[in-house]
């Protein structure tokens, strides 16, 4: 007999670990009878060989103990625990939500910002020109297809600063 160590004998087998101890646990294979890091396993034996033998430590009639009803009157401990659990979470869940709304606010914010830093800096200089200038009639018409034109690339502009700002916000 060969002693192995968990990992050793998984590998061997082609099997995992978790699959190793499950065979120790229902008596399939043999061990050295300590625990943690000195557990070791009887490398001679298959566990393909073993899948049809009856287990060592398993007794052929195990007794089946009566479940125990709880009293109505007693309060479970885990449902409690998993109680206050689950109202944390609820609550860490309404927190972040808040939380988001307020990022969402500041956002807006932020791309009101952005617009009229945007537009004072896209069309201060057209507005200096036409207070300095007394124009007629067919140079005022030039100046509304020129500020249209400013307007679409305007336009333009704070849609892909809005689309940024929401990309990276979703991320």
């Amino acid at each position: 007999m060969k002693w192995k160590t968990i990992a050793e004998y998984a590998e061997s087998q082609g099997v995992s670990r978790a699959a190793v101890y499950k065979a120790i646990k229902i008596g399939r294979i043999r061990t050295n009878g300590k625990e943690k890091k000195f557990l070791r396993v009887d490398g001679s034996v298959s566990l393909s060989e073993t899948r049809t033998q009856e287990p060592d430590n398993i007794p052929a009639n195990p007794e089946k103990k009566p479940v125990e009803k709880k009293k109505t009157d007693q309060v479970d401990i885990f449902s409690a625990t998993a109680k206050a659990k689950l109202m944390k979470l609820k609550a860490e869940v309404e927190l972040k939500n808040q939380q988001i709304q307020s990022n969402r606010k500041s956002m807006i914010r932020n791309i009101a910002m952005v617009m009229m830093e945007g537009y004072s800096t896209s069309f201060s200089p057209l507005k200096q020109v036409l207070i300095e200038l007394r124009l007629p009639e067919e140079a005022i018409k030039k100046i509304k297809e020129t500020v249209a034109g400013c307007a679409v690339s305007f336009d333009a502009f704070m849609l892909e600063k809005i689309e940024d700002e929401a990309s990276d916000l979703y991320k």
